[in-house]
């Protein structure tokens, strides 16, 4: 709707890439990266739409009772084995379902998932996920993987081909180093926010369940009057991804902002959800997307680098600081609520201090 309000449109003009292509130019620096990536993909539909040209088509679901039956058991360890969050679970059981439908459209009669070998998955990724982005195929490989070693659990015969394959996603997740906001931006947050409003004390509090307790955004919706216990000064964590919860200890700021929004800003409520809306539908809960909305708003005023624009960045920003300070692995990934020490590993690379001392001098010689 924006491209055909704007300028750049004209119905009478056939060269509709060409005024696509000029319209994200000159919208690209000035939307939001997430937004400018929502918007082109849009576009393309459009594009694609105009020209009738036909979509891929959809991969049909299950046509096997056999594949239906692997794919349930999958999905019923992944979430009482692995402990994995229902998002996640349907997403692998889709790319897995996706591949076994190719194989077995193959040879529908000699199907038999102990027969799949290493030469599949390479001819699978060669021909029928080609078209897919790189991250899009590490995901796919990742799914894969856990999908065989589930089999190998259950005691299902497995081609040992398949281990003997590079499985791991093909954009290596501990590759790049993490971004994180700098000091200056991390202490300019808190400061964006209008506090004499009673809408100012909610988003300052919420604001501060991030850069203090290092949460994530469905965590601060998720938060209840009933997690604070007082007497002990910890909060407890509920619904997190691994399904564990976990208690932080309430820092006086954030107890002091917590309590200031209790008292003075919170309208009345039936919700036992701590942060609710305060127009529309005034007194209910707030979801994922009011509270990164918030966020969004803040790193404005606070003129933040227009890449910023979702919260994970100050999950990463604070448990960059705890580790910095001297905390192992261990306490971070539990700070954190991370259920495996490789999630956390990633912010060892952020400790430039420690490591340049470890890339000085090497012994009896010159620097590295």
């Amino acid at each position: 709707s924006r491209f055909l309000r704007s300028s750049f449109y004209d119905m009478n003009n056939p060269d509709l890439k060409y005024q696509i292509d000029e319209f994200l130019k000159k919208n690209e620096s000035s939307l939001p990266f997430s937004i400018f990536i929502n918007c082109r993909a849009a576009l393309y539909a459009y594009y694609k739409f105009s020209l009738g040209m036909p979509y891929p088509k959809r991969t049909k679901e299950t046509i096997s009772k056999e594949i239906e039956d692997l794919l349930a058991g999958f999905q019923e360890f992944q979430k009482s084995v692995k402990h994995l969050v229902e998002t996640t679970i349907l997403s692998e059981t889709n790319q897995v379902r996706r591949f076994l439908n190719v194989i077995y459209q193959k040879s529908p009669k000699s199907f038999n998932v102990s027969g799949i070998g290493a030469i599949d998955i390479c001819n699978y990724f060669t021909n029928d996920a080609n078209h897919l982005m790189p991250s899009t195929k590490g995901r796919v490989a990742t799914s894969l993987r856990n999908f065989f070693r589930y089999l190998r659990f259950s005691r299902v015969i497995v081609d040992e081909s398949i281990f003997k394959l590079p499985l791991s996603p093909a954009v290596w997740k501990l590759s790049s180093i993490p971004t994180v906001l700098s000091d200056d931006e991390f202490q300019a947050l808190p400061k964006a926010f209008d506090q004499s409003k009673p809408s100012g004390i909610r988003d300052y509090a919420i604001a501060l369940s991030f850069t203090e307790l290092g949460l994530r955004c469905v965590e601060v919706a998720q938060l209840t009057v009933d997690d604070f216990d007082w007497v002990h000064g910890i909060v407890t964590i509920k619904n997190t991804k691994n399904h564990i919860d976990r208690s932080l200890p309430i820092s006086f700021t954030f107890g002091e902002a917590i309590v200031n929004y209790l008292q003075n800003a919170r309208p009345a409520s039936k919700s036992r959800v701590l942060f609710v809306r305060f127009s529309h539908v005034r007194g209910e809960p707030m979801g994922r997307s009011q509270v990164r909305g918030i966020m969004r708003r803040a790193y404005k005023r606070a003129r933040f680098r227009e890449s910023i624009t979702g919260t994970h960045i100050i999950r990463r920003t604070v448990a960059s600081k705890i580790y910095k300070k001297g905390a192992s692995l261990k306490m971070v990934a539990d700070i954190l609520g991370h259920e495996s020490l490789e999630s956390t590993a990633i912010y060892t690379k952020i400790d430039t201090d420690v490591l340049i001392k470890a890339a000085t001098i090497w012994p009896g010689g010159g620097s590295l």
